[in-house]
């Protein structure tokens, strides 16, 4: 199987991973090993020593997974993302750093599925908690839990992130006084025509809208700039419907 092809059909075994006995898995991606089995990719927060990026091996046809440790060390890797060639792997960095934290670039050995640590940069806010590569490979956006922050980081051609890119930051709360008296953006996600850019912030009870250029990394406010979810239910994730005329959200609280 090609990597042009690994994105949505390896999507189909997502849910599995949600068995998974290890800490925190948030999120996974996998890459094609060939017709018969793909490479999985864990996110984890550091606990008990057995923090970073972990690997599996899915076997489709038997419905295997078998876990093989961990490939890339890198702090409270929580939320993963791919490139959409399977040529890297970008990593949030949980680290709770007080000027910010960062986002990292693994490359992705497709024979081994072993990642090398290629760069990091700040994520544009602290707590980052979800990211996404969008379609033509150019840019990775950045949603940050702790201060509401958003960003976008230019993906370089060897798969490295630059520093430029939008800086954003929501201001406001919503009715909860212990988990909502600021904003927190808790994920960050693309129409499937990559226009626009849906972020769901928990702390304003708003689904956040901005129009989103893949030519300059641009985030501009939509109108109108955001939907109002019922008060106190705190969106965390989102998701579209394929035909672009659906969004379902997810509320955590």
């Amino acid at each position: 199987m090609g990597p042009d092809r690994f994105s949505k059909q390896n999507g189909r075994f997502m849910p599995r991973l949600l068995s998974l006995v290890i800490p925190a898995v948030l999120l996974l991606g996998s890459v094609s090993m060939g017709q018969s089995a793909f490479w999985v990719y864990v996110g984890t927060y550091d606990r008990n020593d057995e923090g970073g990026v972990h690997l599996a091996r899915f076997d489709p046809e038997r419905g295997e997974l078998e876990a093989l440790g961990s490939v890339g060390a890198s702090g409270n890797p929580s939320f993963l993302a791919l490139h959409p060639r399977g040529t890297h792997l970008y990593a949030v960095g949980e680290w709770g750093e007080p000027d910010g934290d960062k986002v990292v670039a693994f490359a992705v050995n497709r024979a081994t599925g072993r990642l090398s640590r290629v760069n990091q940069q700040p994520s544009g806010g602290k707590g980052p908690c979800h990211l996404v590569v969008d379609p033509s490979g150019r840019w990775v956006l950045v949603a940050n839990y702790s201060d509401g922050g958003v960003a976008t980081q230019r993906n370089r051609e060897d798969g490295s992130l630059g520093p430029d890119g939008a800086r954003l930051k929501h201001e406001g709360h919503s009715v909860d006084p212990k988990r909502q008296t600021g904003p927190h953006a808790h994920s960050i996600n693309l129409s499937p025509d990559s226009s626009r850019a849906l972020v769901a912030d928990l702390g304003l009870d708003r689904i956040m809208i901005y129009r989103f250029d893949p030519g300059d990394g641009c985030l501009v406010p939509y109108a109108p700039a955001w939907a109002v979810a019922d008060p106190g239910v705190g969106p965390r994730h989102l998701d579209f419907h394929p035909n672009g005329d659906r969004v379902y959200v997810l509320n955590e609280m």
